[in-house]
């Protein structure tokens, strides 16, 4: 078979997928498409060997579900990934490529990341990818709301109710986006949300999220319900994070947490605190699927949470001199009495509509917990926050940052780390684009003057941001 460092062997570990492949000595760029389903292996030029065996020239070579696959040319080919049980029918990339760091010298896993990651042009392909790629517990886990799942229908009913007001005729040739958070100069005013279990939607879990925000230039949360943990991130990365922490035990357990959050590099700390009770969550319910959160050891303590209360707050700031963030605020009374118990950073969320039902969208309660904060703490927001305009419109109403939380999951499964990081450089290219459009260069030339009333032009749901992706539901 010749040479395979200087024709290429590459080996991927994941559940073969679909993918288009075109290995070319040192140029490779690849392409990869829905997993989970199979693929037919097809030289179109050249000669390959998929697992040890030559695939024939026309029919190639069937591959179903395994764990490691090995294709080995010994020139340079082309090679095609088709459909299961399908054939000949080739398909849109969508799903992720690993390799393995023993592939080659000439093949690593960051170049031929970039490689098909920038060919996603809309976040509208990056959404679909990660479909593909997810089960059904697994995209559920991510997309999905408590009960009838109104409140998450609600996050983006909210947004899609807020018209922009453009002015016209002025320069905007120089639009910077950066802004400041938490003592940072960020590239966008946006942060990465905490989330339980990445691990569910891709292998390298928390490590890819930080590492695209880090390389990128924004903040990023860290649940503490997620993997890897914080000690093994926080070294890696040159900005601070941020430490989520769901209480799972007394003050004494919670300062050796924040003990952990300083020892890691993090800036700040933030409790969610819509969490009282474990939100019904009938998408999993119904398919009696239960994640890692809820497993038999996290349960035993959740007591904790659920009697956690402002004296903890309290008790928390005496003792602690870190920034805290309190993560759950949906109100104007609430807002004012975290701002008198020395709050941070006031995060106006809904646990994106995963835990109260019937609740209202947050952007709909940023005005009123704008007012009543005053300027006494910054402002965070997330829920349903999908696009750059979302971002544009609740910096508008007074948010100093926006946390997104399922657009980045979405990036996660669609493309581990680079997946994330193409996300964000689309989301800016959204983001200055409309600013831009709207006349001004800066966020902080906005206002509610550049907003209004407008009604919906589609039924508003999580996925209707992106109105050109078919999303099948398996069923429950």
């Amino acid at each position: 078979m010749g040479d395979p460092a200087a024709a290429g062997a590459l080996h991927i570990h994941q559940d073969v997928a679909l993918l288009a492949a075109y290995l070319d000595a040192g140029c490779p760029s690849f392409y990869h498409l829905a997993a989970g389903r199979g693929a037919y292996l097809v030289p179109t030029r050249g000669t390959i060997e998929v697992n040890g065996t030559p695939a024939a020239p026309r029919s190639g070579t069937a591959v179903s579900r395994v764990d490691a696959l090995t294709i080995r040319a010994t020139d340079a080919a082309e090679i095609v990934l088709m459909d299961l049980p399908r054939p000949p029918r080739t398909a849109r990339v969508d799903a992720r490529l690993r390799l393995d760091e023993g592939a080659g010298p000439w093949l690593d896993a960051t170049s031929i990341g970039g490689a098909f990651m920038a060919d996603f042009q809309t976040l509208q392909e990056i959404a679909h990818a990660a479909r593909a790629n997810l089960a059904q517990s697994a995209w559920d886990y991510l997309t999905g709301g408590g009960e009838s799942e109104t409140t998450l229908k609600r996050n983006r009913l909210g947004l899609d109710s807020i018209g922009l007001r453009p002015r016209v005729c002025r320069d905007v040739t120089q639009i910077d986006c950066s802004t400041e958070f938490l003592g940072q100069t960020v590239r966008l005013p946006v942060c990465i949300a905490p989330m339980g279990s990445l691990q569910l939607l891709e292998p390298a879990g928390a490590d890819g999220v930080v590492r695209a925000a880090d390389e990128f230039g924004i903040p990023a949360f860290l649940s503490s319900l997620t993997e890897p943990q914080i000690e093994d991130i926080g070294p890696q990365t040159n900005r601070p994070m941020v430490y989520q922490i769901y209480v799972r035990g007394d003050d004494s357990w919670v300062a050796t947490f924040v003990k952990r959050a300083v020892n890691s590099g993090c800036g700040a700390v933030c409790f969610t605190v819509d969490l009282a009770l474990y939100g019904r969550r009938e998408r999993d319910l119904m398919k009696r699927y239960r994640p890692p959160t809820r497993q038999a050891g996290d349960l035993a303590a959740f007591h904790f949470q659920t009697a956690w209360n402002w004296d903890n707050v309290k008790r928390f700031k005496d003792a602690h001199d870190i920034p805290l963030i309190i993560k759950g605020i949906a109100t104007a009374e609430d807002a004012e009495i975290a701002v008198e118990h020395g709050v941070d950073v006031i995060y106006v969320s809904n646990h994106g509509g995963r835990q109260l039902d019937h609740g209202c969208a947050t952007i709909d309660v940023l005005p009123e917990v704008a007012a009543a904060v005053a300027g006494r703490a910054k402002i965070m927001i997330d829920g349903g926050f999908m696009r750059g305009t979302d971002v544009v419109k609740a910096i508008a109403l007074g948010a100093h940052a926006v946390g997104l939380g399922k657009l980045i999951g979405m990036g996660l499964a669609g493309g581990g780390r680079e997946g994330v990081l193409r996300t964000l450089e689309i989301l800016e290219e959204e983001i200055t684009t409309a600013l831009g459009l709207m006349g001004v260069t800066r966020f902080d030339e906005l206002g509610s003057s550049f907003l209004r009333s407008a009604s919906p032009v589609v039924q508003p749901h999580l996925l209707s941001p992106f109105p050109f992706i078919n999303f099948t539901d398996k069923g429950y």
